[in-house]
């Protein structure tokens, strides 16, 4: 136990410098070794093979290392050669946890990756709200949308905790390829592809028929009486009217003698007659 309080945590070529920076104030809380003697131990134990290190604080007297404040001044050398660098890994962080979601892997082993992600881009700076993050793990694990609402009920009240334990419970040793296919994006998707390759256009909706009137009955054309327009659009309007019959002068000729015709006549001034359509006789 004491040797590993005097044992500073190594610094290697590709290691993020944040999260080493946090390891050398964790150790410096726990470790027995003098203050003075602290940034000796730093160059000579946890920078050792890091030739950018090395290069940063050659110039350092070891009187400098070697006194109560020679850890501060070890630091802010190192600050100034890897604060550039920290920018790009802060970045990455934040990229590879953003782009982070679940392939071929089961619902547990995607949890534990995505919170070790997390904590990456925690040491930087970047946190999330717990809402924020709950909806983050449950848009990640590629969950369809029978599992995606079944998630959404669990963890209502939106807190990253209760909806990691909902997916673990849940979907824990669940695979993306044992979950149930979306069969209508599927034929969707195929549909389109078919449609592309061949360069079929796009299908049209068919005709609605007309309006029902107040009886119940569609309404129909009065041209052709057709079910599916009216008279203002019919195809066939021109055509029938281009086909109607002339106006044609009727001759009646009455077979009455002369003094009928003339009581019938005056019989008539005045009057007019009025044609039903019945065909039996009407009494008025």
């Amino acid at each position: 136990m004491a040797q590993s309080k005097r044992s500073p945590p190594k610094y290697t070529e590709g290691d993020c410098y944040v999260q080493w920076r946090r390891k050398v104030s964790m150790w410096q809380l726990v470790s027995d070794v003098k203050k003075s003697e602290q940034a000796i131990l730093i160059n000579l134990y946890a920078l050792e093979g890091h030739v950018k290190a090395q290069r940063a604080i050659s110039g350092l007297a070891i009187e400098e290392l070697h006194s109560d404040d020679g850890m501060n001044i070890l630091l802010a050398k190192l600050d100034e050669t890897f604060k550039s660098e920290t920018v790009d890994e802060a970045y990455n962080a934040y990229v590879n946890f953003n782009r982070f979601s679940r392939s071929s892997m089961s619902v547990n082993d995607f949890v534990l990756q995505f919170e070790h992600l997390y904590s990456k881009m925690c040491s930087h700076g970047m946190e999330l709200s717990d809402a924020i993050l709950a909806f983050k793990l449950m848009d990640g694990a590629n969950l369809n949308t029978s599992e995606r609402q079944l998630a959404l009920t669990l963890g209502a009240d939106l807190k990253f905790k209760t909806m990691k334990s909902a997916l673990k419970r849940v979907f824990g040793s669940t695979t993306p390829a044992e979950a149930t296919p979306n069969i209508k994006e599927e034929v969707f998707t195929n549909r389109l592809m078919e449609r592309r390759k061949t360069g079929m256009k796009k299908e049209t909706t068919p005709k609605k028929m007309n309006p029902r009137n107040k009886f119940g009955y569609i309404t129909r054309c009065a041209i052709c009486d057709s079910k599916m327009h009216w008279a203002p659009t019919c195809p066939h309007k021109e055509q029938v009217m281009s086909t109607e019959m002339e106006p044609q002068n009727v001759a009646i000729t009455l077979q009455m003698d002369n003094e009928k015709m003339e009581v019938l006549s005056n019989e008539a001034d005045g009057h007019a007659v009025v044609d039903t359509a019945c065909t039996k006789t009407v009494n008025l």
